[in-house]
C-alpha cells in the first residue's frame, strides 16, 4: 500500500517534496521492522535529505526521520553514528517540544535503547526512568508506552543484576500490554521474554520455559519467519533447555538462532 502510494505521489510531485519523504519513512520502517536494514537504511536517508532541502531546523519531521535513522544504525551495530544521529533528534525536539511530549518520550528512549547494548547501563536507566515518570505524568498508567518502557527499563535492570527489581517491571510491563493490546499483540512477547530471561538468570528454568515458549507462540502469529527476533527467542528457549539438562533440545534451538542471526547481521 505504501509502494502505491508512493507511485502516486512521484506522478504528480516533483522529488523533493515532503509528502514523498513521508513515503520513503513508511517503507523504511516496515523494511526495518523486517530486517531489510540495507533498505531501510537508503529510504531513510532519501527522506531525510528531501526534508533538509525543503524544510528549517529545528522541525518535527526532520527529528522524527532522524530519530528512526538513528534507530537503524543501532540495529546495523553503527553506534557512534546512532548516537550523533540520536541525540541530535532528541535535542530539537526538546528545543520543540518539551520534557512532557511523546515525541520527547520515544527520543529519550530511542537513545536510551542504544546506550543499553553499549553496556552504558546507568546511563540507560537515568533516560528510561526519565521518560517513564514523563509519560506517567502525562497520561497515568493505562497506555501502552508504559508497558513498553517499563521492559525496556526492565532489561536495563537486569543488566545491572538488579533481579528483584527487573522481574517486577517485567511483570507490570506484561499486565499493562495484555489489558491495553489487541490479544496476543506482538508487542506483548518482550515482557514475556523479559520474564523468562529473569527466570533463567535466577535460576528457575522450568518456569522460565513457560513464559519464553509462550512469547515464541504470539511471535510466530506476527513475524515472518527469519526475523531476527526468532534469533533471540531460540537463544532464550536453548538456554534454558540447557540449564533443564535437556541438551538435544538446546542444540537445535541454538543452532536455529545461530543461523537467524548471522543471516541478518
Amino acid at each position: 500500500m505504501y509502494q502505491k502510494a508512493l507511485a502516486l505521489k512521484e506522478s504528480v510531485l516533483s522529488d523533493t517534496d515532503t509528502l514523498i519523504a513521508i513515503e520513503y519513512i513508511s517503507l523504511a520502517t516496515v523494511a526495518r521492522l523486517n530486517g531489510e536494514f540495507l533498505r531501510s537504511e537508503s529510504l531513510y536517508e532519501n527522506a531525510l535529505r528531501i526534508q533538509t532541502i525543503s524544510l528549517t531546523k529545528p522541525h518535527a519531521d526532520i527529528a522524527y526521520t532522524m530519530n528512526n535513522l538513528g534507530r537503524l544504525y543501532q540495529s546495523k551495530s553503527q553506534f557512534e553514528k546512532a548516537e550523533k544521529m540520536l541525540k541530535e533528534s532528541l535535542a530539537m525536539r526538546q528545543e520543540l517540544f518539551g520534557d512532557y511530549n511523546f515525541e520527547v518520550i520515544a527520543s529519550t528512549g530511542s537513545l536510551g535503547s542504544l546506550y543499553a547494548i553499549t553496556d552504558k547501563l546507568e546511563e540507560s536507566q537515568a533516560l528510561y526512568k526519565k521518560a517513564l515518570k514523563s509519560i506517567q505524568h502525562m497520561v497515568g498508567e493505562d497506555h501502552h508506552y508504559v508497558g513498553g518502557l517499563m521492559q525496556s527499563l526492565a532489561a536495563v535492570e537486569l543488566g545491572l543484576r538488579n533481579y528483584d527489581v527487573a522481574e517486577k517491571l517485567s511483570r507490570k510491563s506484561y499486565d499493562n500490554l495484555s489489558k491495553l493490546l489487541p490479544k496476543d499483540h506482538v508487542q506483548v512477547a518482550m515482557p514475556l521474554i523479559g520474564i523468562g530471561r529473569v527466570l533463567l538468570e535466577t535460576d528457575r528454568p522450568e518456569e522460565a520455559l513457560k513464559f519464553i515458549k509462550e512469547a515464541y507462540r504470539v511471535r510466530k502469529l506476527s513475524l515472518s519467519e527469519g526475523n531476527w527476533r526468532f534469533g533471540t527467542t531460540f537463544t532464550f528457549l536453548g538456554r534454558a533447555y540447557f540449564k533443564i539438562g535437556n541438551m538435544n533440545e538446546a542444540e537445535k534451538y541454538l543452532l536455529q538462532s545461530f543461523t537467524i542471526l548471522s543471516n541478518q547481521f
